[in-house]
């Protein structure tokens, strides 16, 4: 086992205030088996919630950075990257928490055993009234091996605190500034294309926060933001040319789930609507969003 414990793991936490949560999240996070770690809290936070919480902790691995300007998300979570000095990241959300004592050691030993840069786990959602169960579909991950760009129109991973990744020192990957909604699915296809060794962890190790009123990407929900994201997206990685049916139909999905049933409507929401060409006629049609959205996992599946 001592061959395990000679890596050092950076774990990045972003904190932005509740510090009732990132106390949970850090005593998960000290009390893992695997312990050659470095734990680093970027806060963003504007007051001293969070440090007050951390001056608890007599621990020399505990690395405290108080941002002298908030940065925001997701550009909190990259000042984590950053500052990190581990040869394997894991990014921890203040919110979310590990499930068990050994599931750092579970990351690293899966790592090393399978030589992969980028590794992903199951994960429990837990709701404030309830606890579900979060798995990535097998054959998500065969179709996800062949074309890393099926991640960008379904996240079947989950957020960043169920993954695990090398920390690139050559050329490496930051979260998009850009992008709140679709920032993880962004990263996920950014780093897996650059270093395409991906393995799965077929048990629940980390437990995410669901539903609370105070995650950002709750906030991020909305029409303007959501759909521009998506065509930024497009845009950024020429879907339009590489998968063009699938493009369309997600982006008829989500007009759809945002009852924008128009090129006038679209055009008042974002400035490069003209980018992507749908059938506008179709938006029309008495068809709930759900069809579509079962319809593009169809495809991304079969």
């Amino acid at each position: 086992m001592n061959h395990y414990n000679t890596l050092l793991i950076s774990i990045c936490i972003p904190a932005y205030k509740n510090p009732t949560l990132l106390k949970r999240c850090l005593n998960t996070v000290l009390e893992q088996t695997y312990s050659n770690i470095e734990v680093i809290i970027t806060d963003d936070s504007p007051n001293e919630d969070v440090a007050n919480v951390v001056k608890k902790y007599n621990d020399p691995r505990i690395i405290y950075i108080k941002n002298a300007i908030p940065l925001g998300s997701p550009e909190n979570w990259n000042e984590g990257l950053r500052r990190s000095k581990g040869e394997f990241i894991k990014i921890m959300h203040h919110d979310d928490w590990f499930a068990n004592k050994d599931a750092l050691r579970i990351f690293v030993e899966t790592a090393l055993k399978t030589g992969s840069d980028f590794i992903c786990s199951n994960c429990f959602n837990v709701h404030p009234d309830r606890k579900e169960k979060h798995s990535i579909l097998k054959r998500f991950q065969k179709k996800w091996l062949q074309d890393p760009t099926l991640i960008l129109y379904a996240n079947y991973v989950g957020n960043p605190s169920t993954t695990f990744f090398k920390r690139q020192t050559d050329q490496p990957v930051f979260f998009d500034q850009k992008s709140i909604w679709f920032v993880d699915v962004l990263f996920y296809y950014d780093y897996t294309r650059l270093y395409p060794k991906v393995a799965f962890i077929d048990e629940y190790l980390i437990d995410t926060s669901a539903g609370l009123d105070t995650q950002i990407t709750n906030s991020a929900i909305s029409a303007k933001i959501a759909i521009g994201e998506f065509v930024y997206m497009c845009i950024k990685y020429n879907l339009n040319r590489t998968h063009k049916f699938l493009t369309i139909l997600s982006m008829i999905e989500l007009m759809k789930r945002h009852e924008i049933t128009s090129k006038e409507k679209l055009s008042t929401l974002i400035e490069n609507s003209n980018e992507i060409q749908l059938p506008y006629p179709i938006l029309q049609l008495p068809i709930s969003h759900q069809v579509f959205n079962v319809l593009k996992h169809l495809i991304i599946l079969i």
